[in-house]
């Protein structure tokens, strides 16, 4: 049976592990070893090599009773910043953080729940489909460690990502397209008091290409945003030069890529007018999904959850996960709500009586004969 005091006792473990992006070694040795344990044969590819990291994905396989192809589990290793001397407090239900690094949960809630289900799974003799565990690196840095897995080494084809915050019992089915850019705005420098007119202010270009864009929430598919702007040297120089990131989102493919080009041309526009010059870089950082609500992987949870006592919340999301990645690699998965909250901050908590529902969620499906 899941136990919540083994989860209590292993979260706070592995919540004082800094693991931050680039930098999961510590954790993935620990559970490697744990995942060896409940007898899974246990890979590391070489994605740290490819993104500047110290650490690979770690990939998992367990030969199961029940027939079927395999189920992937999935949850990343890694966390935002800031991490030093990181440990968990406990105030009765709630496991926050000290209040001066994030806590982890996200995304150690669904690590634990992963780890406590299959334990369950083995201590009561139940019969278990055949399993794949993909622990990944570096998908808070624009899921650079699931685009570096080899998804060839999977059976699976449908897969559970524990990774999203929300009441337990959500369950992300679609996903948007992101588009990060990057505008190198050139003007010409000048004296700012004594020869203002020979200049070109590349920050009065960039900020009358921001004025001019539609940003924030567009639709109920899009969003748009700037979120950074530096330039200039000092306060009486006329800068030469301006830098501005900026992104955008849409479950509409289409309109992502609409939105961004408005956004390039609004650089354009203003540099022409005003003298300068821009350069833009554009990345898609993943590409939208969605799941059809009668497919077995959406089938599967909601049953788990019904079996448990909880209701079943169907939605979509306006942010990325492994699960982008994964869904343009063959494998048709769903993101699922683990008990985290306040995310990516040093505010953030989850709750015991969370991580304990979703192990049981997760037994559920693991021992599911569909």
């Amino acid at each position: 049976m899941i136990k919540s005091d083994c989860i209590l006792n292993e979260f706070l473990k592995l919540a004082s592990i800094e693991s931050p992006t680039r930098n999961e070694r510590s954790m993935a040795d620990i559970l490697k070893a744990k995942l060896e344990e409940l007898g899974f044969v246990v890979t590391e590819d070489e994605a740290g090599n490819a993104i500047g990291g110290n650490t690979g994905n770690l990939f998992a396989v367990r030969k199961g009773s029940l027939p079927g192809d395999p189920l992937l589990l999935c949850a990343h290793m890694d966390t935002v910043q800031p991490v030093a001397g990181k440990h968990a407090v406990v105030e009765g239900d709630i496991i926050r953080s000290g209040g001066n690094t994030v806590l982890g949960a996200d995304d150690l809630a669904g690590v634990v729940e992963i780890l406590e289900a299959i334990r369950s799974v083995d201590e009561d003799g139940k019969p278990c489909r055949d399993l794949e565990i993909l622990f990944t690196v570096s998908e808070e840095f624009f899921l650079k460690g699931a685009e570096n897995f080899d998804a060839s080494k999977c059976r699976a084809k449908e897969a559970y990502i524990l990774d999203v915050d929300g009441e337990i019992g959500t369950a992300v089915l679609a996903a948007p397209t992101g588009i990060r850019f990057v505008a190198n705005v050139k003007g010409k420098s000048a004296h700012a008091a004594i020869a203002p007119e020979e200049g070109i202010n590349a920050i009065a270009i960039a900020a009358k290409a921001v004025a001019s864009m539609k940003l924030g929430r567009l639709d109920s598919e899009t969003t748009a945003s700037i979120g950074i702007i530096k330039g200039g040297q000092q306060g009486n120089i006329v800068p030469d030069s301006c830098f501005v990131e900026g992104e955008t989102r849409s479950l509409s493919a289409q309109k992502a890529v609409t939105q961004c080009q408005h956004m390039q041309a609004c650089f354009e526009k203003a540099a022409a007018e005003l003298g300068g010059s821009v350069s833009f870089e554009i990345t898609k950082v993943y590409d939208a999904y969605g799941v059809p609500e009668d497919s077995a992987v959406v089938r599967r949870f909601k049953a788990a959850c019904e079996a448990v006592g909880i209701e079943p919340k169907l939605t979509s999301s306006t942010g990325g996960s492994d699960n982008s990645v994964l869904s343009q690699k063959g494998i048709r998965g769903i993101v699922v709500a683990c008990g985290m909250h306040e995310i990516h901050s040093v505010n953030e908590y989850t709750r015991l009586s969370e991580l304990t529902a979703m192990a049981k969620v997760v037994e559920q499906i693991i021992t599911s004969e569909e």
